[in-house]
């Protein structure tokens, strides 16, 4: 039979009220009181731990200082808790084999992070809306992975490239970047040999462009554009 260990507890303006709402109640079973306990005070209520196997009595601070060894407090603590408390906080969550925390969002956190979803993508379509930026720019990698770099990278106090160092500094650096990437085909090209081909064809502006590439086994890549505004082909025949 089950041992009885039982607590005394004068009624105070302060006693708690067992919630069965509580997380921790999940983890033990209410009971009848047992023969010859005592009798249970206002607030206090008899439960078996569910790992343990002991009836006690007490609120739900008994419950939770049970579960959780919270040192000098209440008797008896289970021999290994299931259960790790996070530093700061009074929410608790069963521990695996391999200690992993399971985080719960709650109903206001989860309607406050839909709220700013929502702010978010006003934000975002904002900027095409407003500038003529087409729809079709939504399918850029970089678009998305620029805006989930920032969503899991925090930084506190980032503003965006302005309009001086996209056309500057950023600009120079991501070319620089560029041509590293591009530096194992051209010395390529020194080995191999290379094929100069052009290309003709017109701008939104009906601008006529000739584009210079040079294609090998690597693949092509585009060297310069030619504005061919005012040449004109001449008929020699």
């Amino acid at each position: 039979m089950d041992e009885v260990t039982s607590i005394e507890t004068s009624p105070s303006s302060n006693q708690e009220v067992p919630n069965y709402e509580s997380p921790l109640w999940q983890y033990v079973t209410k009971v009848e009181k047992p023969l010859g306990a005592t009798v249970k005070s206002s607030g206090n209520t008899y439960f078996k731990c569910n790992y343990y196997g002991v009836v006690y009595m007490g609120s739900y601070s008994r419950v939770k200082a049970h579960l959780l060894k919270t040192s000098n407090k209440g008797r008896g603590p289970i021999p290994i808790s299931p259960f790790r408390r996070q530093e700061g906080s009074d929410s608790t969550n069963p521990v695996n084999g391999k200690r992993r925390k399971v985080t719960v969002n709650s109903p206001l956190e989860i309607a406050s992070q839909n709220n700013a979803r929502h702010d978010l993508d006003s934000k975002i379509v904002r900027m095409f809306y407003t500038d003529g930026l087409p729809f079709n720019f939504a399918r850029n990698p970089y678009y998305s992975s620029s805006n989930a770099y920032a969503a899991t990278c925090s930084i506190l106090g980032y503003v965006p490239p302005g309009y001086n160092a996209l056309r500057t500094t950023l600009l120079q650096k991501e070319r620089a970047h560029v041509e590293r990437l591009l530096k194992p085909i051209k010395d390529f090209w020194l080995e191999n040999g290379v094929s100069i081909v052009s290309e003709g064809w017109s701008d939104p502006q009906r601008r006529p462009l000739i584009n210079i590439m040079a294609v090998l086994d690597g693949g092509p890549v585009f060297i310069k554009a030619i504005d061919g505004s005012g040449c004109y082909k001449r008929d020699w025949t």
